[in-house]
Formats: structure tokens, C-alpha cells, sequence
């Protein structure tokens, strides 16, 4: 019990310092997407750094007892105290009175969420919202009542009071609710509820959550205005649905924090990207924390030795032989992967059947790493007492994902260059230099000129769409895979807000130049990527 209750006090601390970072140095910034991801994964944060602590290890000599074993030993000589004739004890004698109280706003909490949203799940099933077919499609679906005064957004669902909402106010409420869906906004919101339902006590957590919905304010209002809708009339909008009405707390409100603080957020000039880099301020908060929830493990040496750094050094005494076999994720053998030791050069490649083998040192913490461009690394803990292990490894496809911010900015670091290692090649005696050569495909002039080509042909494509008579707006994600011979083939429209967008991103990934294709260890092979492309 008592074990519970620090678990619910490190996280309650945890999102205060948390809350404190973002409040001081983030609150004000218009990095609107960095503060979403910030405050949601500080939120996810505070919950998981006290359950899975940091461990360090104490040695001690043979016969001195523990901290714990001292106190365990102590609590052993410990006796009931006897019931008296005429006093039974009750059952919830032995509950703690905060935990009751606890439980009961916990259940309170969740039991009024499961409820409201029974009430908005009914209401979609009876408007025929599904029959519609809008939310197969990858579109919201419209649902009206008259029982919400207040436009809010559930999940892929729009709600709106047609007594209300109506006229050419409606296309402003739909585009702001849609920026909500569109960005799933919702997932952020239910993280939120379940922590808040969890430590309702702790008046942080419902900062985080005001906060979360205050963002997501931000990223819609900015959404529905880079759509190059009218800043006042979509501002006189706003005060006119001035309605304050609460309706779940797993909904986004049009109105949420309508405020002289959301106000000014739409005029105030965007802030450059760089300022994000203000969330390192967490840094030394996350640093404090694994500190501060650090676990000590006790260890008895060995009688015969009480010297932990020769403890240390036999437990290295001696190699392990790893050996298995790696497959593609067709079922077929994978040749050429490389297969590192983490932290160390130690390394091998697998055979033209997939199998490698490997001596590792023994001990605990070793960890194979098993890279092959195209694929996500696969990692297998070599722990345990055999002096031999036998590994099967199926490697997934891996999908790299453009980022234009990041990539089209920046160019990306060059490849390490190649790690030698004494090991033995794999059927042979012999010692061979171990060369890691794994090499991500390459647009002609890097990401760098890959973002100018972009650019180019989204106003180029823009540009045509005008003189056609259309209006091209929207964001699509595309999925496309570099050839072996650095051609781009199966291109597939992941997400797009619109069909008109979708042709066109498929149009301008179609024109890219010829990639440098992928190489592993000499050999050209496929890779996948996704790119959005914003119009």
C-alpha cells in the first residue's frame, strides 16, 4: 500500500516540475506542434519514470546484512496483536482512509467520462452519422442535435446545433473541428482523462490537461487561417459561439479558452522553429527525476572474494557463442545483415543463408543489434547462463519518414565510417576486419535539394491548378519505395485531405530524379519512404 502511495506522490511531482518547465519557457511560444508533443509526452513521463526506476547496485560483504534484509528481519519478530473477545475487527478496518478516498474520485471521474461518452455514442448511432459512409472515407462525420448549444468535435465526429450553427458561419466551425480530427487531436485528450481520473488530486494535472485543450486551440485556429480564411470574421466567429458549455472531456470546443490570450495568439507573428529547442529545460528535470526515483539493488559477494572490481572483472572471464539465423520478412534468409554487440565494434555479417555466429563476452546487458537498410533494427538480449545461444531473428520492413522541417533544413550527418573489429568470419578460421556499410538511399545534392524540388513543383502545381480554375489546398502523405537501380516506384497516397491534393503529391513524387539507391555492404538494395507534401 504504502508502495502505491509513493508511486502516486513521484508522479505527482514529477508533473509539477514538468508543468513548471513548460509554464516559464514554452507557454508563451508559438512552436504550437512542439508544445503539443511536449506536454503530452511530460504528462506520459511522469507516470513512467516512477514505475520503471533506474537501478544501481550496492556490493557488501559476506554477513552484513542489507538495509532491507535489517528491516525485514525486524518487521519478522513482529507480532499480531490478538482481537479481544467482544471486538471483532471489520474487514475495512484494515483499509487505508486515503485510499478510499481516492478510489472513490477515481471511479468518480472515469464513471462520469464512460457515461458522457455513452450519451455522445448514442447520438452518433441515432443521426444515421455511419450510415452516411463519411468516416469509411477518412472524412468527419456531421451529427446534429439540439441538446449542445457549443460546435465540438468527438473523435471523427463533428457535432453542431443547426438552431445555432448555421449559414456561412457553418464552413468556418466545420474547417476549425476538422483541424481537430485531422490531427487526432482526440489521442492527446483521452491520455489526458485517464491520467486526470488517476491523480485527480494533484492540481498539476488538471493544468496539463487545460493546457493540452488550450494548444489544441492554437493548432486549429492556425489550421482554419493558413486556409486563407478572413482573420476577423473567423475572430467575430469565435465570440458569437461565446457559449462556455462543457460537454466531455474527451471533445474538442470551439470555443475552449476563448480568451485575450487565444486572441493575440492568431496576430502574433510565428516564432522560429528554433525556439523549440526551449524544451531542454526539461532536460535536467528528467535527469533529477531518474536520480531521484533511483533504486538501489544489494548484492553479497562471494566469500572468497569480497573485492567488487574483481568481481567485476571474472564475471567478464570467458565468451559466449551467439548463432542463429535472420529472415526477411517474406520468410526468406536475409544475407548481408550486420550483426554489432551494442556498445562495442564486435560485429559479424550473416551468409548468403542468413546464419551468422558470434562470440560475445559473458555476462548481463549484452544486446545484438541486427541492421540491413529498408528494415527497422531488430535487438536480442544475450543474457543467461548457457555458454551457447541459438537466435532466430524476423526483421520487419521499415518505412523512413521525411521530415521537411527537419531534413529539408538540415542536411543529414554523413555515415559513420567503417568500425573495424577483429572477429572471425563466419565459416572460415580466419580473422577478417569487420566494416559496418549500411547506407540510406540519397537524393541528387541530399535533402536539401530534395525541399527546393518540392517547393518548385507544389507552386508549379499550384500555379496550374489557378489557371484550371481549382483551388489547391491541402496536405497529403505519400509512401513511395527508392529501387535498388534509385528509381521511385510503388507510390501510394497514405493521407490526403482531398483527392485533387492526392493526384498532385502523386504527380510531383513521380517527376524526383534518380536516386543514389541504398547500399548493404556494396549491394544496391529497396528502401521506403513517406513524405507529406503541403499545398
Amino acid at each position: 500500500m504504502n508502495t502505491f502511495l509513493f508511486l502516486l506522490t513521484e508522479a505527482s511531482v514529477a508533473m509539477a516540475l514538468f508543468y513548471l518547465v513548460y509554464w516559464f519557457f514554452l507557454r508563451k511560444e508559438t512552436c504550437f506542434r512542439a508544445n503539443r508533443f511536449y506536454l503530452t509526452g511530460a504528462l506520459i513521463l511522469s507516470v513512467l519514470l516512477p514505475l520503471f526506476p533506474l537501478r544501481y547496485t550496492i556490493w557488501v560483504a559476506p554477513g552484513e546484512p542489507t538495509v532491507f534484509e535489517a528491516l525485514s528481519e525486524a518487521f519478522h519478530l513482529i507480532r499480531p496483536v490478538a482481537e479481544q473477545p467482544g471486538h471483532p475487527e471489520s474487514e475495512t478496518a484494515s483499509v487505508p482512509w486515503w485510499l478510499l478516498v481516492y478510489l472513490a474520485g477515481a471511479l468518480f471521474l472515469l464513471g462520469r467520462l464512460f457515461f458522457q461518452t455513452l450519451v455522445l455514442v448514442r447520438m452518433i448511432l441515432g443521426s444515421g452519422a455511419e450510415a452516411q459512409g463519411r468516416p469509411a472515407e477518412g472524412k468527419s462525420g456531421l451529427v446534429e442535435n439540439s441538446r449542445y448549444p457549443v460546435p465540438f468535435s468527438f473523435f471523427r465526429y463533428i457535432f453542431i446545433n443547426p438552431a445555432i450553427q448555421s449559414g456561412s458561419d457553418l464552413n468556418d466551425i466545420i474547417a476549425h473541428e476538422e483541424v481537430h480530427i485531422r490531427e487526432h487531436h482526440w489521442i492527446d485528450l483521452v491520455i489526458a482523462e485517464i491520467v486526470t481520473a488517476l491523480f485527480w488530486f494533484n492540481p498539476f494535472v488538471w493544468w496539463f490537461g487545460r493546457s493540452i485543450r488550450q494548444n489544441h486551440e492554437y493548432l486549429a485556429d492556425e489550421g482554419v487561417l493558413a486556409q486563407g480564411r478572413s482573420l476577423g470574421r473567423y475572430q467575430a466567429l469565435l465570440i458569437n459561439q461565446l457559449l462556455g458549455v462543457q460537454v466531455v472531456g474527451v471533445t474538442n470546443h470551439l470555443n475552449f479558452s476563448l480568451n485575450e490570450t487565444r486572441l493575440k495568439m492568431m496576430t502574433k507573428n510565428k516564432e522560429s522553429k528554433f525556439r523549440a529547442i526551449r524544451m531542454v529545460w526539461a532536460l535536467p528535470v528528467v535527469a533529477a527525476l531518474l536520480v531521484a526515483f533511483a533504486e538501489p539493488v544489494y548484492r553479497q559477494m562471494p566469500e572468497a572474494n569480497s573485492d567488487p572490481e574483481s568481481l567485476l572483472v571474472s564475471g567478464l572471464q570467458g565468451d559466449r557463442k551467439i548463432s542463429g539465423v535472420v529472415y526477411a520478412p517474406g520468410g526468406n534468409p536475409l544475407p548481408g545483415a550486420a550483426v554489432v554487440l551494442a556498445g562495442t565494434s564486435t560485429g559479424t555479417i550473416t551468409d548468403v543463408n542468413g546464419r551468422f555466429s558470434l562470440q560475445v563476452p559473458s555476462g548481463t546487458g549484452n544486446v545484438l543489434h541486427i541492421s540491413f537498410v529498408g528494415y527497422e533494427t531488430a535487438q536480442i538480449r544475450t543474457d543467461g547462463p548457457d555458454k551457447e545461444l541459438n537466435v532466430t531473428v524476423n526483421m520487419k520492413e521499415g518505412v523512413f519518414h521525411i521530415d521537411p522541417d527537419k531534413h529539408f533544413v538540415t542536411p543529414p550527418p554523413p555515415p559513420p565510417p567503417p568500425v573495424p573489429s577483429g572477429v572471425k568470419a563466419p565459416g572460415t578460421g580466419e580473422d577478417e576486419v569487420f566494416v559496418i556499410v549500411e547506407q540510406m538511399p540519397q537524393y541528387p545534392g541530399g535533402f536539401g535539394k530534395l525541399g527546393q524540388y518540392v517547393d518548385k513543383r507544389v507552386k508549379e502545381l499550384k500555379e496550374k491548378a489557378f489557371f484550371d480554375g481549382k483551388d489547391l489546398k491541402g496536405n497529403a502523405l505519400i509512401g513511395f519505395t527508392v529501387a535498388a537501380d534509385g528509381k521511385v516506384s510503388g507510390i501510394k497516397v497514405l493521407e490526403s485531405d482531398n483527392q485533387a491534393v492526392a493526384t498532385a503529391a502523386v504527380e510531383l513524387v513521380r517527376g524526383m530524379a534518380v536516386w543514389t539507391p541504398g547500399m548493404q555492404r556494396g549491394k544496391a538494395v529497396p528502401a521506403n519512404f513517406t513524405l507529406p507534401v503541403r499545398f
